[in-house]
């Protein structure tokens, strides 16, 4: 049963480190006059931050913006490709951690049922 309890509290564990929470979504579509009030350089830096982000975690592109306050296609660097590989790498590497504790656990949790089975007829001497 403890093996029962620790599958429960890895696997959410391992959930929410791999998957999206409902509270943050990714939007790709940043509005017209999104941050309009700020000087142009911290705006097109914020807005490709944005884009970089989406990017490594979807592999979408999305528009950002330039300081002349035009809109352009996001061209992810060498250094996004990579991070992007990574980003990939780890999320298969957390979905067969999560898959091999849940085997883990359901294996526990069966050789604990049979033990107490054979265990129980043992004692009455049906074996």
């Amino acid at each position: 049963m403890i093996s029962s309890t620790a599958y429960f509290h890895y696997a959410n564990k391992f959930e929410k480190v791999s998957r999206p929470s409902d509270k943050f979504s990714l939007n790709p579509n940043i509005p017209e006059d999104w941050r309009a009030e700020s000087p142009p350089d911290e705006r097109e830096n914020y807005s490709k931050i944005m884009a970089r982000f989406y990017y490594n975690e979807t592999g979408s592109l999305i528009n950002y913006v330039d300081q002349t306050g035009t809109w352009r296609p996001y061209c992810p660097t060498d250094d996004d490709v990579k991070m992007r590989d990574v980003n990939i790498e780890y999320k298969f590497k957390l979905k067969n951690l999560e898959n091999s504790y849940r085997k883990a656990a359901w294996n526990l949790i069966i050789t604990a049922i049979f033990s107490a089975l054979f265990g129980f007829l043992a004692s009455r001497k049906m074996i």
